[in-house]
């Protein structure tokens, strides 16, 4: 799943630099079906970044934790930190599962509803 999502990190870093350059701009067509890649990447990188700074944040939390006497309240800030953070890893993976589950075509289509009277 990570290697997938930091190709997904990568495409996106490279859609970006593709939407600066002038020929990208200079051609509607292209600029567009960039835009509307990038847009769809977007919240996907967010949320994995998200997840690598919460982690990282976790393995220092863990250092950290290592370090201290465990009687000291320091330690029982950072257990507490620890295990906010770890509630928060397992939010963002379930959010990144989500975000990587394959979008139905039809999703971006219109649709015409019609709602009629029921007689009978």
């Amino acid at each position: 799943m990570f290697e997938k999502l930091a190709q997904i990190e990568q495409t996106y870093e490279e859609l970006t630099h593709k939407l600066a350059l002038p020929e990208t701009v200079a051609n509607p067509a292209a600029f567009r079906e960039a835009s509307k890649t990038l847009s769809d990447l977007d919240v996907t990188v967010k949320l994995y970044r998200q997840y690598r700074d919460v982690k990282r944040q976790q393995r220092d939390t863990a250092e950290m934790l290592e370090g201290l006497p465990k009687d000291d309240e320091l330690y029982e800030l950072a257990q507490a930190e620890q295990k906010e953070l770890l509630e928060r890893m397992v939010a963002l993976e379930e959010e990144l599962r989500k975000e990587l589950i394959p979008k139905d075509p039809n999703d971006s289509r219109n649709v015409v509803l019609e709602i009629r009277a029921g007689t009978g």
